[in-house]
């Protein structure tokens, strides 16, 4: 108490605009003693402070962000926290004035009641706004007759905060009224086309990078770290890249890097700038629920296309369909000689996750009742059996009393619980279709998850790398053996067209959509009920000649059709016949 006694005179003493007893605050906030006996605190599940040396992190904090600093603008920092990240700038940077921004009195109030204030308190050239209200902090701002701001955005606050901080962001960055016409200029007017993409680890876009480049078309990348997104410095390398480069359009996969709220759209929109994002997983447990992306500048692509209609229902005009495919010089035919993995070498070969974990995971992340989250397994059980695409339709249809709760879930829990529906559907089909595969003593390439069905009934490989070792495994097999998520009840999977360009035979199951894809019978074979499948197995081990039919034909198809280079061309053509 003496501490927050000290810490409470000097703000009296220093910043007396502040009346702290004015304030409604409750100390909701779950302080963490650091192993450096500092202190950090957590909201939800997160954490704001490094609970090893906070000190130490808000200097790394301080080395990447100094550099925004200039004698031109007034820096704001958005989000207090326990000042750590602040200090270093204070101690280091001569600053005429900076602004200290804090929605959560709370999170205030409990540094001064742990931390040392002194010096921060005593220090003149700060302005501390503390308001969860946004219009009332740009008011003071504009009141304060400074002219430019540099916003310095604390990670943690965007997470915890997005809609609030994503707004004062915006504002901030944008505080020069110039900044959107320098952006504007003609799109598709040279005969080659220049593409901006947003990218990052993510399963594709390395694809679609070698694509570009076989086809010979211009690009650069901004490439983000860990999900990272609408910083002040991902918007100076934006703007920046759009500036210099001047792109045709933006791509990215799945939405990545945008934000949703619509912050960045709105920027978009602004600058004429269209985006295109293709969906490669189902874009209702992404974005059904966060339509503030619905724009006209906003053109989705979706790998299902019973997609197109959901996203045409919340909004979006320009969606088109956009399957899977296949990178033939990643996927291409490997001879058991030459193959790492040839001790491996199997009749049936599947590869794919139990989802044991991935249910688990979403399941833990859904903060709902319990009372509410034990029907997820009910649920799935009737959504595996169903054509219903939709689990919340689902839950409208057969469970009404749920669906009345259901509704006044925020979007997060919504998607959380739909997605965990999904995976454990996803789980049941699976482990049904794999059961059938047993007689034949398969290779089961995945989770640990597999070991706890089935034991001893099949030979067990470790989980592999997309990128360096499936294209290996995938030409270990007589038969490929493949079954689909749910997240799709009629599209198909992007080992339908992998193992093809291998040179290599597959069993999957029957997808609607394939019949777009591929010639049944002649290029793919299917099975449409799980009974199906050992007669499948046992026919088409014994029939080489019929498997190396279908494999010759299978592979002429992916390669004329179904490389990322036509999907690319396909990706162009859709962009200019909306943006031209």
């Amino acid at each position: 108490m003496e501490i927050f006694e000290q810490n409470l005179s000097l703000l009296k003493k220093y910043h007396s605009y502040i009346n702290i007893e004015k304030f409604d605050y409750n100390n909701k906030i779950n302080i963490i003693k650091t192993r450096n006996n500092s202190y950090s605190f957590k909201i939800g599940n997160t954490t704001f402070h490094s609970t090893f040396d906070p000190v130490k992190e808000g200097y790394n904090f301080f080395e990447k962000k100094k550099n925004l600093i200039n004698n031109n603008s007034c820096p704001v920092f958005l989000g207090t926290g326990f000042f750590f990240h602040i200090t270093p700038f204070i101690d280091n940077l001569n600053l005429p004035k900076l602004i200290l921004i804090e929605n959560n009195i709370d999170i205030f109030v409990a540094a001064l009641r742990y931390l040392d204030l002194s010096n921060l308190l005593k220090n003149k050239k700060i302005t501390f706004i503390i308001d969860n209200n946004e219009n009332n902090i740009l008011n003071k701002l504009t009141k304060s007759g400074i002219k430019k701001f540099t916003p310095i955005l604390y990670p943690p606050y965007l997470k915890v905060y997005t809609r609030f901080y994503s707004k004062l962001l915006e504002k901030l960055s944008n505080s020069s009224p110039n900044i959107f016409e320098k952006l504007k200029y003609g799109k598709f007017n040279n005969q080659n086309v220049k593409i901006l993409l947003i990218s990052s680890k993510y399963f594709l876009m390395g694809e679609i990078i070698s694509a570009l480049k076989e086809l010979q078309i211009e690009y650069e990348e901004i490439l983000l770290n860990n999900d990272e997104f609408l910083t002040e410095d991902f918007i100076k390398i934006l703007t920046q890249k759009i500036k210099n480069f001047k792109p045709d359009f933006t791509f990215t996969i799945n939405h990545l890097g945008v934000d949703r709220e619509g912050i960045l759209m709105n920027l978009f929109e602004k600058i004429e700038m269209p985006l295109i994002s293709w969906y490669v997983d189902n874009p209702n447990l992404i974005i059904k629920h966060f339509k503030n992306n619905i724009s006209d500048y906003t053109t989705l692509l979706v790998w299902d296309k019973d997609n197109i209609s959901d996203m045409k229902n919340i909004g979006f005009k320009n969606v088109f369909y956009l399957p899977l495919g296949v990178d033939c010089n990643r996927f291409k035919y490997i001879s058991i000689k030459n193959n790492p993995f040839k001790h491996l070498k199997n009749d049936i070969i599947f590869v794919g996750n139990s989802m044991i974990e991935k249910v688990k995971k979403s399941y833990d992340r859904t903060n709902v009742p319990e009372r509410f989250l034990k029907f997820y397994k009910k649920i799935a059980i009737d959504f595996a059996k169903t054509n219903e695409k939709s689990v919340e339709n689902l839950i409208a249809k057969k469970y009404p009393d749920l669906y009345t709760h259901f509704k006044t879930w925020d979007n997060i829990n919504k998607t959380n619980f739909e997605t965990t529906v999904t995976w454990e559907a996803t789980r049941i089909y699976r482990y049904k279709c794999v059961k059938e595969t047993l007689d034949f003593f398969p290779l089961i390439v995945g989770d640990i998850g597999w070991k706890n069905y089935f034991r001893d009934k099949c030979k067990y490989f470790r989980e592999v790398n997309y990128y360096t070792e499936l294209p290996l495994i995938y030409n270990l097999a007589t038969i490929n053996f493949n079954t689909t998520s749910l997240q799709m009840k009629n599209a198909v999977n992007q080992r339908v067209f992998d193992v093809p360009a291998s040179k290599r035979f597959i069993i999957t199951d029957y997808r609607k959509q394939l019949e777009n894809l591929f010639e049944i019978d002649k290029e793919v074979i299917c099975y449409k009920k799980t009974e199906e499948i050992p007669c499948l197995l046992e026919y088409f081990l014994k029939n080489k000649k019929k498997r190396e039919e279908i494999v010759k034909n299978a592979y002429k198809r992916v390669f004329n059709k179904h490389r990322y280079t036509n999907r690319v061309k396909e990706i162009i053509s859709i962009a200019k016949s909306v943006y031209k």
